[in-house]
């Protein structure tokens, strides 16, 4: 591949700097030693992990990281709508949208129960509670006409997310 991009490419005006490459590819196949090599776990494309299952989930623990650092900002606002609007139109399910529709939810399955149960806090804490029962959060996450919050759980809605970017 390397050798025809080099060859045809010139002539269509692309030009293969291997300097700016990283390869990730199962096999080890043979490249051209200039271009980088990846590690053979996964690698991440367009904010996508792709590989390994335990890099998958070093990769979402990653988000969860970064999910609970916006929280601790969340937290300064001191107004429980403001916090509950930010909460619903930024950070729940919006944050992990992407993940959802381009990993399999089997990759995902430790993760989403993070995730869930961070939501499940961020929840509690935003209405002032000690915390939700499993009662509560089942009834926070229905739609609103359901006389729910409109959170999404994750774990729920992960298989129809993955399912409906492949269509």
């Amino acid at each position: 591949m390397f050798e025809l991009i080099q060859a045809e490419g010139p002539a269509l005006g692309l030009h293969l700097n291997v300097k700016k490459n990283e390869i990730w590819w199962p096999s080890r196949a043979t490249f051209p030693a200039d271009v980088d090599r990846v590690d053979n776990a996964g690698v991440k494309l367009l904010g996508a992990p792709i590989g390994t299952k335990a890099f998958t989930t070093d990769f979402v623990q990653k988000k969860l990281v970064a999910l609970n650092e916006v929280h601790q900002l969340l937290r300064e606002v001191d107004n429980a709508q403001v916090e509950f609007a930010l909460f619903r139109g930024c950070l729940a399910y919006n944050k992990i949208n992407h993940l959802l529709r381009t990993c399999p939810p089997d990759l995902l399955e430790e993760a989403l129960v993070k995730f869930d149960e961070q939501f499940q806090n961020m929840v509690a804490e935003i209405f002032r509670a000690p915390c939700l029962s499993d009662d509560q959060w089942d009834q926070a996450s229905l739609p609103v006409k359901l006389s729910g919050l409109g959170v999404n759980q994750t774990k729920v809605i992960a298989g129809s997310a993955y399912v409906g970017s492949l269509l």
